[in-house]
C-alpha cells in the first residue's frame, strides 16, 4: 500500500452489513468513524490491533471463558470482543471518508450525508474466530 494520507474509516461487516467504525487505535466499535490517513504503519497497526483482540478471544476460550494474564488475574473479554465472538467471521473493510474540517473539527455534517453514500472499499480483510 503505498502512503497517500487519504482520509479513511476502518468499518465493521459482518455477513455483508455494517455493524460499525473503528472509533479509536484500539478497534473499539462506535457509530461514527475516527477519521484515519491511510499509510502502510497506520495500516499495520490497526491490523495487529485487531488481531489482539483476535488472540484474547482464542485465550478466553481456551481457558473456561476467562482470559489469563498471568497466574493471579483473570480478566474477561470486552464487548467489542465479545460481538466479534458472535460474529465469528467479519470484515473490516478501508474505506474512503471526508476530512477533517479545515481548523480540526470533526467533520459531523460531512459524515451524517456520507454514512448514506459510502464509496466502495479500498480493502477488504477478512478475519475469522
Amino acid at each position: 500500500m503505498k502512503p497517500n494520507n487519504r482520509p479513511v474509516a476502518f468499518a465493521y461487516y459482518h455477513d455483508d452489513n455494517l455493524y460499525g467504525f473503528m472509533v479509536d487505535t484500539h478497534c473499539k466499535i462506535g457509530i461514527l468513524p475516527k477519521i484515519y490517513y491511510l499509510n502502510d504503519c497506520q495500516f499495520n497497526t490497526i491490523m495487529r490491533n485487531v488481531q489482539h483482540h483476535l488472540d484474547v478471544i482464542h485465550n478466553y476460550i481456551e481457558h473456561d471463558n476467562c482470559v489469563k494474564v498471568n497466574r493471579f488475574k483473570k480478566l474477561h473479554v470486552s464487548k467489542h470482543q465479545k460481538m466479534m465472538m458472535e460474529w465469528g467471521k467479519f470484515e473490516v473493510r478501508v474505506i474512503p471518508c471526508p476530512n477533517y474540517d479545515k481548523d480540526w473539527k470533526y467533520p459531523v455534517l460531512k459524515m451524517h450525508k456520507w454514512l448514506n453514500k459510502m464509496s466502495k472499499p479500498i480493502k477488504v480483510i477478512k478475519f475469522e474466530i
